[in-house]
């Protein structure tokens, strides 16, 4: 597999659909449905190399766990996802220090380009999925 991405999302039908799209396309999805396991799951070793953290928590407000996350490990990439676009809830995140902004509900299309530029990977145009492997 390839670099890990860590889903912070409570909703299970969007974590299933997050983590296949992320599979299908090379990387590694890890789960955490609350922010207590989102602190656990980032502070492994090696940490993931990129974090897609839903604003909206059960327990912890995805702000909130996003500054505990940044002053853990400063240079942990974080793209905040929320169903609220207005400019303030950026402007939230980006001061709690998210690298980038997801608007749910998103495309696939979007969700990889977000990921992949966030990484540093091939320009959006270039992107392609992983052919899954033949069963036969």
């Amino acid at each position: 597999m390839g670099r890990k991405v860590l889903v912070v999302e409570d909703d299970v039908q969007l974590q299933v659909l997050a983590s296949r799209v992320l599979q299908t396309y090379g990387y590694e999805p890890m789960v955490a449905p609350d922010g207590k396991e989102a602190q656990r799951l980032a502070a492994l070793d090696p940490p993931p190399d990129l974090v897609l953290m839903d604003l909206a928590l059960p327990d912890y407000d995805g702000i909130e766990v996003t500054r505990r996350l940044k002053a853990a490990n400063p240079r942990l990439v974080i793209i905040a996802v929320s169903a609220h676009a207005m400019a303030s809830d950026r402007d939230r995140a980006r001061a709690a220090g998210c690298d980038g902004f997801l608007t749910k509900p998103y495309q696939i299309d979007q969700l990889i380009e977000v990921v992949r530029r966030a990484l540093g990977e091939v320009a959006p145009a270039d992107v392609t999925p992983v052919p899954k492997p033949s069963s036969t």
